[in-house]
Formats: C-alpha cells, sequence, structure tokens
C-alpha cells in the first residue's frame, strides 16, 4: 500500500496525453499525498481543463528526486499499475465519498470519447440537481489481490 511519505520507483510515461503515451521512464518519486478519483471526484472545471490527459483512480502529488519538482503521477499510467482509465460521471452530495447515482456510461481512454464526454459535461453544466454535484469520477473500482500494490 503506497502512502504519503514513502520514496516509490514508477516506470512512468514521459507525456500522458492519450494517443501519446509511448516513451517510459524510471522515476523515483516521494509521495506526498494521495487523491482517490472515487473519494474526492473530478469537478466538471477540473476535467475540462485538460480532457486529453490519461487519468486512472490514484492520483499522486510527488517530489521527483530525479527533476527536483513537485509533479502529479496518475498511478494506472505507470507500467507496475496499468489501468484502462475508464470514466464516468456521477453524481455526489456535498462532502460524499462514493456517488449517489452514476448517470453515463464509461467513456474510454481515446481522444474521440474524451471529446464525447467534454460535450456531455458541457450539455449538464447548468443543470439543476438540487444538492447533488456533478462530477468524474474514474470507472476503477476493482480492489487489487494478491501481490499488487493498492494506493488506497
Amino acid at each position: 500500500m503506497i502512502q504519503p511519505g514513502q520514496t516509490i520507483e514508477l516506470t512512468y510515461p514521459d507525456c500522458t496525453l492519450i494517443g501519446a503515451i509511448r516513451d517510459f521512464r524510471e522515476r523515483r518519486l516521494v509521495v506526498r499525498s494521495i487523491r482517490d478519483l472515487v473519494a474526492e471526484p473530478l469537478t466538471i472545471a477540473e476535467y475540462l481543463r485538460r480532457p486529453m490527459l490519461a487519468r486512472s483512480r490514484w492520483l499522486l502529488q510527488c517530489w521527483d528526486v530525479e527533476r527536483r519538482c513537485w509533479r502529479k503521477f496518475y498511478l494506472g499510467s505507470s507500467r507496475e499499475h496499468e489501468r484502462p482509465g475508464l470514466l464516468r460521471v456521477g453524481l455526489y452530495r456535498p462532502g460524499a465519498t462514493r456517488p449517489d447515482e452514476l448517470v453515463s456510461r464509461a467513456f474510454g481512454p481515446t481522444r474521440m470519447e474524451r471529446r464525447v464526454l467534454a460535450r456531455v459535461l458541457a450539455d449538464w453544466v447548468d443543470a439543476d440537481l438540487g444538492r447533488l454535484q456533478l462530477r468524474v469520477l474514474a470507472d476503477d473500482l476493482a480492489l487489487y489481490r494478491g501481490d499488487e500494490r493498492s494506493a488506497g
């Protein structure tokens, strides 16, 4: 299990844009924080700021020892923890860590799928949802088994 303060090594791509993941390099990282995109899903604005970014459930904020700077790493983009990167839209109550309802199908890790998701979000941005909030979450609810490590 990955914890804040832990030093980890990941094989991570130089570029994490959908369709551009090619060259991987070893990274030595000191974990500062871990964000679970189910418990802390993306806001519409966060998603729309970088819709073509390959995303997965666990987002690590880390000190990159080699580059000597703070960076963010989606664990599912690493070779060691590779995940398909499916995203869904859910309705959350304020402060909730699970969606009340999933309101979309899963959107895959392709440029076309991410453009469709952006259009869906744009259509819903002004909808009156009462106290519920529209959020983008990672559709990766599987638990790791055996010797695989989970971030959460």
